[in-house]
């Protein structure tokens, strides 16, 4: 923006003071003359943090085939809320990989009967 200030003032106004007042100002100097706020470059600040996925294509397409597999199970009409509910806390925990949600529901079950 500077440099092109630089030689508009040399090449179009002909005026080769002003081109030389501009050249010698810093950026912040130029900012300040042409009422401009200078803000950090937000693409070098902002780091996208992109989720990395370590399945193999076939792994993915194995889960894939399980989900549609349990999704047309599931479509049943004998299926109850309940059963369907089920179905899909299954299915979250095969997509999401974690198996541990039905493992925290038996441990609340052991715990209540200890009570």
């Amino acid at each position: 923006m500077q440099a092109k200030a630089v030689r508009f003032a040399a090449d179009v106004l002909e005026d080769d003071d002003l081109a030389g007042e501009l050249e010698a100002l810093s950026a912040t100097e130029y900012a300040v003359r042409k009422h401009v706020r200078i803000i950090a470059n937000p693409q070098k600040e902002k780091r996208i943090a992109m989720a990395t996925i370590a399945l193999t294509k076939k792994e993915l397409s194995d889960t894939l085939d399980q989900v549609g597999e349990r999704l047309v199970s599931m479509l049943d009409p004998s299926f109850t809320r309940l059963d369907l509910i089920a179905g899909i806390k299954e299915l979250d925990a095969l997509v999401n990989g974690s198996e541990d949600e039905d493992d925290d529901d038996g441990e609340e079950a052991d715990d209540d009967d200890e009570s």
